[in-house]
């Protein structure tokens, strides 16, 4: 098992950023994470100017993953010089690109999500928080440009733009910007102490966390990398297996857990009592709303039925008068076979032949 206890700082926390803390590793004030509680973003190779995924694990019981930012500020808390912002914008334009390049989108580029280091370091955060498109991060990036500047280039890459913009910079930005961001940091108290877990405990072993500090060079530190070792126990050789972001753990646990079978199975003659017997709710239903009738071919006689006619709240109610009004179809009835064609002929000569014997005797 993976313990990691970390300090967390306050954080003036803007309208861009939710829920997320700052903090250090307990073991190295120097360092800065930034906490966010839910899944991390799906990896990427190692920038710069895009803040890694350091830990992951869980932080009293909810999931949370930290990324990686240099100690500093941010230019929404302190406003970035006039003269150095062409080299900040630069640096993000390129982060962004980056991120585009892996198939990613940063979704809420900002001056909240952008961290300055002590050392002139210029590192973009808090990435996959939010969906969005790639234009729109360039629109977002190029707004942190100082007002009264323009820029006509959104029909290039982000890569171009940055090279249009570095040549506003001063040669020495860098440097420039990690004095300005000493001047103005400031390390705020403690106000909580923490620890993330992650991995699953070895029943016949005590982990023990060596961190490796590595080397000095700039970007490396005590998050970079952790060494584990587990103090023999019953079964000596076994370390703990570390947690793999790629894994969907939650997925696989909760799909394993629907498709097994149920722990306690129904009898299976429970719907016995009630074979054969009509549905009294379905009874209900077509009473309250009796089903349209479709027109279509009638074989056979049609017995006689009864209409509910249904009662309108909007018209005047008889007092004592009967909710539901039954009248009676009307019966259709069988109507005489016609006489054929050849009997009205012979009827007919019939009658004449009468009515010409009489007129001939009465003459």
């Amino acid at each position: 098992m993976r313990a990691v206890g970390l300090r967390l700082f306050p954080l003036r926390v803007g309208s861009a950023l939710g829920d997320v803390q700052l903090a250090a590793p307990a073991r190295s004030s120097e360092e800065r994470v930034v906490l966010w509680h839910g899944l991390p973003p799906a990896p990427v190779p190692e920038h710069p100017g895009v803040a890694a995924v350091v830990l992951e694990g869980e932080i009293d019981g909810r999931r949370t993953y930290a990324e990686q930012v240099p100690r500093g500020v941010r230019p929404a808390e302190h406003a970035l010089p006039h003269d150095l912002a062409p080299y900040v914008v630069a640096r993000i334009l390129e982060a962004v690109h980056f991120l585009h390049e892996a198939g990613q989108v940063h979704g809420s580029v900002g001056s909240e999500r952008v961290v300055l280091g002590v050392r002139g370091e210029v590192v973009l955060f808090g990435r996959g928080r939010q969906g969005g498109r790639d234009r729109m991060d360039l629109v977002a990036t190029l707004s942190l440009y100082p007002d009264g500047a323009e820029m006509t280039l959104l029909e290039r890459d982000a890569l171009q733009i940055a090279e249009r913009i570095d040549q506003d910079a001063p040669a020495d930005a860098r440097e420039q910007l990690g004095a300005w961001v000493r001047g103005v940091v400031q390390d705020a108290p403690v106000i909580e102490q923490v620890v993330l877990t992650s991995g699953e405990r070895a029943e016949d072993g005590v982990d023990e966390i060596v961190p490796d500090l590595g080397p000095d060079a700039e970007g490396s530190g005590i998050l970079d990398r952790w060494s584990l070792s587990t103090t023999p126990g019953l079964t000596p050789g076994e370390v703990t297996d570390e947690w793999s972001s790629t894994q969907p753990a939650l997925g696989v646990s909760l799909w394993n857990r629907l498709s097994a079978p149920p722990e306690h199975p129904p009898p299976p003659d429970r719907f016995a009592a009630v074979q054969g017997k009509p549905s009294r709710a379905l009874a209900g239903l077509l009473a309250e709303e009796p089903p349209d009738v479709l027109p279509g071919p009638l074989v056979g006689a049609v017995p006689p039925f009864v209409v509910q006619r249904p009662r309108f709240e909007d018209q005047p109610t008889v007092v004592g008068a009967p909710p539901l009004t039954e009248t009676p179809a009307p019966v259709r009835l069988a109507s005489a076979s016609p006489v054929p064609a050849w009997a009205q002929w012979i009827l007919a000569m019939a009658l004449g032949g009468l009515l010409a014997w009489g007129l001939f005797h009465l003459v």
